[in-house]
């Protein structure tokens, strides 16, 4: 149990390395227990079997969760438990597991994230043809799926029998509804009981509004998660670095529109320490995915309402600068792909307009005016290509900005990577392994995945790694 609150703590200060170190402690000492046999609590009263019981479901959450966030294997694989799936119905045996609905929810995503990790982005899992790949990617979009239906009206307020069955009474009621079509907790009580919204409450109905404020925070973080999730499974059935599918697209979004809900909800005054929670939990801990994908999807069509989402995104992390060093470390990172974005557009503008001069013939200094006057020093913006080469951008002949990698506005970084990585698509692979005598294999989605591991890595407090700071400077489209 201390290792699991550590590895909480650590989570809440955005030390997912710790985390993970803690957490694979945990997942040892609770396998040499056998927490993971169900034979192991044969023997044990009611009350010792339910503490055993959700301990190692907390373990097993923390492992496959931190396994997809970081892309490391998993401490506990899912073929080496006798441990049964917590029952989905109020059976007595899951009464005597102590199950909640919320609980076993997680479970089933966790379970999934752990799937995903092994079979579409762990090496092995991209020796597999890409039918494999693609089959698989459609069961684990299912399955999230399923367990979102599944999860009905779960609560994490279902302390008594008589709330679960009420619970099960309303599951129809929301079992067909999409997440983001689905009424927060709290608003959907609300509406059942013909409560108005503002009036004055007693002392015990005042205690449950707070209650209901956090199950909102925990709804609200199962939706980006599922959404983020999802859109990550997508993303492993593409071939290249900004090719994506529609599916993997609107998935994308939708964790954008989910995490705006929230926003609207909680990043509001005194609501700090909730929107706070759900920064850490949710955002830091999801896939980046979403993000990613809508920013290149705006970069190569111009897509007006993607860069709005993504300002919108980078406007609700503003608050959270001075929450944590991860926080702020994430605002930093967005706004500096915002600027990109807005730049990479604006040129792209140009280019339609049959002026690519504006960019083939920059200022002194390499000082590039944008088309309302602001000059953007280019050789401070390159210090994003880090970044970009990370996730594999820039070398794609999609990339809007290919037909000026004869500037002198792309950096050293930018042309090493693409030497590079042209160099190595050019060796010979005769057996169709994946491997050749000479280099390692390469694949584009292996490498966007292990890049934007590194760019999360790099929100970790204590990291020394210092990114450009553009928290002052907005370009104007």
């Amino acid at each position: 149990m201390a290792l699991l609150l550590g590895a909480a703590c650590a989570v809440e200060m955005c030390k997912p390395s710790l985390a993970w170190a803690l957490t694979t402690m945990a997942a040892a000492q609770s396998q040499d227990l056998g927490y993971h046999r169900y034979q192991t609590f044969q023997n044990d009263d009611d009350e010792e079997r339910v503490s055993k019981v959700h301990l190692f479901w907390m373990i097993y959450m923390f492992d496959k969760q931190l396994s997809l966030r970081l892309g490391r294997a998993s401490a506990i694989q899912d073929w080496d438990m006798s441990l049964p799936l917590l029952a989905a119905t109020p059976t007595p045996a899951a009464h005597a597991l102590g199950s909640s609905e919320m609980m076993i929810y997680w479970i089933k995503i966790a379970k999934v994230q752990g799937q995903t990790y092994e079979k579409l982005f762990s090496p092995a899992a991209f020796l597999r043809s890409p039918e494999e790949r693609t089959r698989t990617a459609i069961d684990l979009v299912n399955a999230m799926n399923q367990a979102w239906y599944e999860r009905g009206e779960a609560s994490m307020l279902n302390f008594t029998p008589s709330m679960r069955e009420d619970n099960a009474s309303r599951r129809k009621i929301y079992s067909m509804a999409s997440p983001n079509d689905t009424e927060v907790p709290s608003k959907r009580k609300r509406t059942a009981a013909q409560q108005p919204l503002g009036a004055s409450l007693p002392p015990d109905e005042y205690i449950q509004g707070s209650f209901e404020r956090v199950e909102d925070v925990f709804f609200h973080s199962n939706v980006v998660m599922h959404y983020s999730t999802c859109a990550l499974i997508q993303r492993a059935v593409t071939t290249d670095n900004v090719t994506f599918t529609q599916e993997c697209l609107e998935y994308s979004r939708a964790a954008l529109i989910a995490h705006e809900r929230c926003n609207a909800q909680f990043n509001t005054g005194g609501n700090e320490e909730l929107w706070a929670g759900y920064i850490h939990w949710s955002i830091l801990q999801a896939p980046f995915t979403p993000f990613i994908v809508v920013f290149c999807n705006a970069i190569q069509k111009s897509d007006a309402k993607d860069l709005e989402s993504l300002q919108h995104f980078v406007a609700s992390l503003e608050s959270c600068r001075t929450v944590s060093e991860g926080a702020n470390k994430l605002y930093k990172m967005c706004h500096l792909f915002l600027q990109v974005a807005k730049l990479y557009i604006q040129a792209k503008r140009n280019d339609a307009r049959s002026q690519p001069q504006t960019m083939n013939q920059p200022a002194p200094n390499n000082i590039y005016t944008t088309t309302d006057g602001t000059q953007v020093d280019l050789n401070y913006m390159t210090q994003f290509d880090p970044y970009l080469s990370a996730l594999g951008l820039v070398p794609n002949s999609a990339w809007p900005m290919a037909s000026f990698n004869d500037t002198p506005t792309i950096s050293t970084a930018m042309e090493t990577f693409g030497n590079t990585q042209s160099a190595t698509t050019q060796v010979l692979d005769p057996f169709g392994t994946g491997y050749s005598s000479d280099v390692m294999p390469q694949n584009s989605v292996q490498d966007w995945f292990s890049g934007s591991r590194y760019l999360m890595n790099l929100m970790e407090a204590g990291d020394d790694m210092q990114m450009p700071d553009l928290h002052d400077f907005d370009i104007q489209l």
